[in-house]
């Protein structure tokens, strides 16, 4: 009888633990965030989303970019908390996009990269695969930090800014 009631109390138990599992929310991010949504979408938005108008402009200039034969991805960082595991990256838009750039290069995505923060911008020229795939040679950084170097920073933490 007593081995029972243990046994009865011990499901409870486990199927308690798992329904808490069930309800728990989703984690807001992994180590980053940005490179894995960047895998599959054409910009990363901030957790404090942007209007839709603003998340339209930004997707419309990515895909004008496109149709010119300019593959490019960005990344719109307004918080400490857009960057998950690597909160220290925050105010180093540059930095950041030489780590995102080899995070989204690792899983072969060859194009430049955008990276906004409300301290300025950073870039990545990304570049091509030769010999089979086994050597990477970067594309010219130049033109891309001259493109944002006109550019005001945001110098907000508004997302539609």
């Amino acid at each position: 009888m007593r081995f029972r009631w243990c046994a009865g109390g011990l499901l409870a138990l486990a199927l308690t633990v798992a329904s808490w599992g069930v309800a728990a929310p989703a984690a807001r991010a992994d180590g980053d965030p940005a490179s894995d949504v960047l895998l599959f979408q054409n910009a990363f938005f901030p957790y404090a989303a942007p209007s839709n108008a603003a998340k339209g402009q930004l997707l419309g200039a990515v895909a004008a970019a496109k149709r010119s034969g300019y593959i490019v991805r960005v990344a719109v960082i307004q918080a400490r908390h857009d960057l998950g595991a690597d909160p220290e990256l925050y105010a180093q838009p540059q930095l950041y996009a030489r780590f995102l750039d080899a995070e989204l290069r690792s899983a072969q995505y060859l194009g430049a990269l955008v990276v906004v923060m409300p301290q300025g911008f950073g870039v990545a020229a990304g570049g091509t695969l030769s010999d089979h795939g086994k050597r990477y040679t970067p594309r010219p950084l130049g033109p891309l930090l001259r493109a944002v170097r006109g550019l005001a920073a945001p110098q907000s933490t508004d997302p539609d800014t």
